[in-house]
């Protein structure tokens, strides 16, 4: 669940506002460079815990996952979207 956690922060400060999509309607539309160092502030803190480091994010087997969750597939590919519409 962390890593919809993270994805989830970062849309709430970098998506653009529109009043009409509830979704949006409480984003803060920062930038796309904001939504890198956010995302390398959460990286570098759990790179710092020796269990995690800057392994990727995986499945370790019997329910657990692994590795750092700022680097997960689904942090990646969110990054992405917001890039596309950011840039």
């Amino acid at each position: 669940m962390t890593p919809n956690l993270i994805a989830a922060w970062i849309h709430r400060k970098c998506e653009k506002r529109d009043i009409s999509n509830p979704a949006t309607a409480l984003c803060q539309g920062a930038s796309f460079s904001q939504a890198l160092k956010m995302r390398a502030a959460v990286s570098y803190y759990y790179a710092q815990n020796k269990d995690r480091g800057t392994e990727k994010w995986h499945n370790a087997g019997g329910g657990n996952c692994s590795g750092n969750p700022a680097l997960s597939h689904t942090v990646s590919r969110y990054m992405i979207s917001l890039q596309r519409r950011k840039v």
